[in-house]
């Protein structure tokens, strides 16, 4: 007789056991991330009541303060200080020969004396004395090595009678020499 089949299996089916691949840790570490996420998004929302509260409170604050404060007085403050401003923009820009006089003064060698003393805007122009070229050389070496003139040029160099040296001697003193402010040189 011929064979007839059938579809009923004539023998045991075998079972396939499936095992997982090595995917738990990644779906475990995916949930760890998820959790946190989840737990900082809400940290976020809670932070941010908080510091609205914060900023509600110190607006409502701020706003007792000023409502303390009359508007004629800070008003009339708002003035002074405008004035005051004023006064230091004035006082920057004046000129103060004072502290220029004092460094001539500190910065003049014994053997030399300056007799004419002119300021313009950017410069100062003077006469003066010496008791030799030597003397003279040295007074040069002076100005020259200060920070607080620049431009130094010694001329009209001649001879006394007595043996003196006359001459002249012209530089441009730095803004803060002629200014109100102290100077260190």
């Amino acid at each position: 007789m011929p064979e007839i089949s059938s579809f009923i299996p004539k023998t045991e089916a075998v079972k396939q056991i499936y095992s997982s691949k090595g995917l738990g840790w990644l779906m475990g570490l995916s949930s760890v991330f998820f959790i946190l996420s989840l737990m900082l998004s809400f940290g976020l929302f809670f932070y941010r009541g908080f510091l609205e509260t914060g900023i509600a409170k110190l607006s409502d604050d701020l706003k007792k303060v000023e409502s303390e404060f009359e508007p004629s007085l800070i008003l009339e403050l708002q003035a002074t200080a405008k004035s005051l401003d004023s006064v230091k923009i004035s006082m920057n820009k004046h000129v103060a020969l004072s502290q220029l006089f004092d460094f001539l003064k500190a910065n003049t060698i014994f053997d030399a004396s300056f007799s004419n003393f002119s300021y313009d805007k950017k410069s100062v122009q003077m006469s003066g004395t010496a008791k030799s070229y030597a003397a003279l050389a040295q007074q040069s070496l002076v100005f020259e090595k200060s920070r607080l003139i620049k431009d130094v040029l010694f001329s009209n160099f001649s001879l006394t009678s007595e043996g003196f040296v006359n001459f002249s001697v012209k530089f441009t003193p730095e803004a803060e020499l002629i200014s109100y402010k102290p100077v260190s040189d």
